[in-house]
């Protein structure tokens, strides 16, 4: 009976789950803790089914900045400020460069809070992920159940990589198993 149940639900979402793929974009900001300045820039990451490749490269740093934050393609450390991927992964990664002390005052550790809205995610996994690439320690393991995340530091950048995993119609099947019992 358990099979049948099982079957008849997948069945359902196969005919019922949405193929399309509508996009999405988020916004990721940072404020010294110490001020309330906010960041030099402020970065958009995002999937977008109608474009090749969208990015923005980010304001130069003035002479005097409290924190900064930008996008870095490590392969050729070229920086945007924004970084929108065409819709034909299954995968995307974004490193940012963060300076959280920037060159003002005296040269002392500060912290910068980067923030999100979760609810501009795209469907599937987010992780943040300390370095330049996934195989770095997981710093915030899920991005949807949590908004933000300290970076503490002095006047030098420090990388993180956000992963972006997007759920496909396996991964539900998946899901749908280990909650029917059927492992």
């Amino acid at each position: 009976m358990k099979n049948k149940i099982f079957f008849l639900i997948v069945v359902m979402i196969v005919f019922s789950y949405d193929f399309s793929f509508a996009g999405w974009e988020a916004v990721i900001d940072g404020h010294r803790q110490d001020s309330d300045l906010k960041c030099l820039n402020s970065i958009k990451i995002g999937i977008d089914s109608e474009l090749n490749f969208k990015y923005t490269s980010p304001e130069p740093p003035p002479p005097d900045f409290n924190c900064n934050l930008f996008i870095i393609n490590p392969s050729n450390s070229d920086s945007f400020s924004q970084y929108i991927y065409d819709e034909n992964n299954e995968i995307y990664k974004w490193v940012i460069a963060i300076n959280p002390r920037g060159n003002i005052g005296t040269p002392t550790s500060e912290t910068t809070t980067i923030s999100w809205d979760p609810s501009k995610f795209g469907p599937g996994k987010f992780q943040l992920i300390e370095g330049l690439d996934e195989n770095g320690t997981i710093v915030v393991k899920d991005m949807k159940k949590q908004s933000s995340f300290n970076v503490t530091g002095i006047n030098t950048y420090l990388y993180y990589t956000i992963v972006y995993k997007q759920y496909n119609l396996f991964d539900i099947i998946r899901i749908l198993q280990v909650l029917s019992g059927m492992k």
